[in-house]
């Protein structure tokens, strides 16, 4: 899913902080420094998260050109994770416990043994099949700090904030009308009444209200049928 192509599903977010004059070449060299780089079978990492081309997820080259388009940013978010079939693994794990418990002569085994049977077992299997593969693009305005995200997902948007700060140096917020009303020439009594209120995603607000509209509707449809009858 992604800017190029793919469904219209995308967060928007502000970026806050300052960009320094040689923000180019820094910020090249930090989202090279974070590139997506492949799990293998053999580490002990489950999932892993970096930056890859915008609509290319097998390109972590990221060129000056690549990255830089005029006023604009443009990044994919790559996430890849071991997702191993749990009934094969259990299986698996049970021959191997019988198998050691026949050559022992135990009865049962400790569960430090168990876990090394199982992480031996995982890494053959981890041999054997190919990573999870998860590709969300973004693009950020770097004028106007705007950066629009292509996913709805609360747990990608918070693994995109976490990378998108180690990486730059910067926060990510993502827009809601309270965000937005904050960026206005407010009274000081608007402020105050701002001040107690709960910040909602953009987004948020329109299911809210089409869940409003809904509840409405359902509730003249049992009016009207309760007149009929």
């Amino acid at each position: 899913m992604g800017a190029l192509a793919g469904p219209l599903t995308v967060a928007k977010f502000t970026v806050r902080g300052e960009l320094t004059d040689d923000f180019h070449t820094t910020f090249l060299k930090a989202i090279r420094h974070r590139a997506f780089k492949p799990l293998t079978p053999d580490e002990e990492a489950e999932e892993r998260i970096g930056w890859c081309a915008v609509g290319s997820p097998l390109d972590a080259e990221l060129s000056h050109d690549a990255v830089f388009y005029n006023s604009y940013l443009n990044l994919g978010l790559r996430i890849d994770k071991w997702r191993l079939p749990a009934t094969l693994l259990k299986a698996e794990l049970n021959d191997a416990i019988a198998e050691r418990l026949q050559k022992t002569g135990k009865e049962r085994l400790g569960k430090t043994e168990k876990d090394e049977l199982k992480d031996r077992i995982a890494t053959r299997l981890k041999k054997r099949i190919l990573p999870s593969m998860r590709h969300f693009d973004l693009v950020w305005n770097l004028d106007s700090m705007v950066l629009w995200f292509w996913s709805q997902s609360q747990k990608t948007q918070e693994q995109l904030s976490v990378l998108f700060e180690q990486t730059f140096g910067l926060e990510l917020v993502l827009h809601s009308p309270y965000v937005a009303a904050t960026a206005l020439d407010l009274t000081e009594s608007e402020a105050q009444a701002l001040s107690t209120v709960e910040a909602t995603p953009f987004h948020a607000a329109k299911k809210a209200e089409r869940e409003r509209a809904r509840d409405k509707t359902r509730a003249e449809d049992r009016a009207q049928a309760e007149e009929e009858e």
